[in-house]
């Protein structure tokens, strides 16, 4: 075993969990890493760089998956509802930032003050405090799939433009309600989410799974195709 970031020393403080890694595919000896508090590292293998001269993008909260988009952009998704594209190339602070409104906040929730200026968010992307939330991305498509902290008012999976950055319109997506059939009442939100070419020559179909349940979404191709596996 060898230690990528400076092996801890009891007594110091150190950055706590790490929830998210990612290789860059077309430099897979560069490795984004984030976690708590926010702090997105971009770590060069052959040369790793810690501590204050590290480079890092600064999330507005806990980051809890990161996707690369193509050779210069990436997708990021954490706590405090904070979903947004960063350009590698291009990393400004964001000295226009302000905090969430109160509707979006949560008590006690951490949320960095000055994170790196963004290319693109998400504002109707919702998740306050939950790590463990499923999401991935469609590049052929440009659809990403989150799930959400579900309410009367947040569906638990829902489906944005990645280019836009705007909701789309998902009924069957939107309709379905884990946890139906075991309880209600509880509100168990999906922890797998997953796009998969599941039949050769259709688009990919969009998977979600929690507890016991795996559902399974796909275009319809006609107006007579079963609704229930239609996005």
């Amino acid at each position: 075993m060898t230690w990528v970031s400076p092996r801890p020393v009891s007594g110091e403080n150190h950055p706590k969990d790490i929830f998210a890694l990612e290789f860059l595919y077309d430099n897979p000896s560069v490795l984004l890493s984030g976690g708590r508090p926010g702090l997105l590292n971009i770590t060069d293998l052959r040369v790793p760089i810690f501590g204050r001269d590290a480079d890092i993008i600064c999330h507005p909260s806990s980051i809890t998956h990161i996707k690369q988009l193509d050779a210069h952009r990436i997708l990021v998704t954490g706590l405090n509802s904070s979903l947004c594209q960063y350009d590698l190339r291009f990393r400004k602070e964001d000295s226009h930032s302000s905090p969430p409104p109160k509707s979006r906040r949560v008590q006690n929730s951490r949320r960095n003050l000055k994170p790196t200026r963004t290319i693109l968010t998400y504002p109707d992307y919702w998740n306050n405090a939950s790590i463990q939330l499923g999401f991935d991305v469609d590049l052929e498509s440009g659809i990403i799939a989150a799930a959400q902290e579900q309410d009367e008012h947040h569906r638990p999976v829902q489906l944005f433009s990645l280019h836009g950055g705007h909701k789309l319109h998902s009924p069957y997506v939107s309709r379905y309600a884990p946890g139906s059939g075991h309880d209600e009442d509880a509100a168990v939100n999906p922890k797998c989410v997953r796009f998969a070419m599941d039949i050769e020559g259709r688009m990919k179909s969009l998977f979600v799974g929690q507890t016991i349940d795996i559902q399974r979404f796909a275009w319809a191709e006609t107006e007579e195709a079963d609704p229930e596996i239609s996005y």
